[in-house]
């Protein structure tokens, strides 16, 4: 039999949504599942807050709002001025084990993770379409805060953004345009406390600009269900899936079911001359 699903991210994440198709299967099957006792994810969100009141968060907030002086806008693509169809299309290819396993040891060769090689080709191809090669990414990423010993257990939204420069003309291979997007995450990500969108907002007050937008989006989803990549953790294979976010006009995912890779392009077509 098959099973249809649709559900909202405001309301849960990735992660978490592997985690209840792992949690559902269990209970089909008779077994027993491990709950939140006593963390909630109103628990969580609390404790954010808290820690925008550390000297770290300042830190990191004091980084970003000098990064935004130079970070660049998004992917300059060919839109169509006038917009009558916004609906969102999916594009789909799979890679076999052998396949993204022969890309991911050549990466960890060169010491790259196998996320940043397909981010930057990604990046390459939007590049060959951008009218500038320095460009922001927006990145989806399933961070949870090492809050509590039940957090593995909570389910929620704990995704946050972080937004990526991409400077194509740095670098003369693919190999040092790879090092270069690597290193910028790294730093970035070492001051990851601030999200993606305090800092959209820090760009607005920087260029007093009210509708900066940073509309095309990188999602990894690579190692959130690790070990449970095969389908007999869940109900079964996952045959096809659509996600549909405002304000976003591109989103790439990775994933890994069944042992092979699934990449996806979530599209709103009509944007696009």
């Amino acid at each position: 039999f098959r099973m249809h699903m649709s559900f909202d991210n405001i309301i849960f994440d990735g992660f978490s949504i592997f985690y209840l198709l792992e949690q559902w299967n269990k209970l089909y099957c008779g077994e027993t599942v491990r709950y939140c006792e006593k963390l909630t994810f109103r628990d969580y969100v609390l404790t954010l807050e808290k820690m925008k009141s550390t000297d770290k968060y300042k830190e990191d907030l004091n980084y970003w709002k000098e990064r935004v002086k130079t970070l660049p806008a998004a992917p300059q693509l060919p839109i169509i001025a006038e917009r009558k169809n916004t609906d969102f299309t999916r594009f789909e290819f799979q890679l076999e084990s052998k396949e993204w396993k022969k890309i991911a040891k050549i990466a960890e060769s060169k010491h790259l993770t196998l996320s940043i090689v397909l981010m930057a080709a990604y990046a390459e191809v939007l590049g060959r379409y951008s009218l500038s090669k320095h460009f922001t990414l927006n990145l989806t990423r399933f961070q949870k805060a090492p809050i509590d010993s039940e957090v593995d257990y909570l389910v929620g939204d704990f995704t946050t953004l972080t937004l990526l420069e991409i400077d194509l003309y740095r670098g003369a291979t693919f190999l040092e345009r790879c090092l270069d997007i690597q290193n910028q995450l790294h730093q970035d990500m070492a001051h990851s406390l601030v999200s993606g969108v305090e800092v959209e907002r820090e760009l607005a007050r920087w260029t007093g600009s009210s509708g900066i937008s940073m509309p095309v989006v990188f999602t990894s989803g690579i190692g959130i269900n690790f070990g449970k990549e095969n389908s007999n953790s869940y109900f079964g294979n996952i045959i096809y899936g659509e996600s549909q976010t405002p304000q976003v006009w591109m989103d790439h995912q990775l994933s890994i079911q069944n042992v092979k890779m699934y990449l996806s392009w979530d599209v709103v077509l009509g944007l696009f001359s």
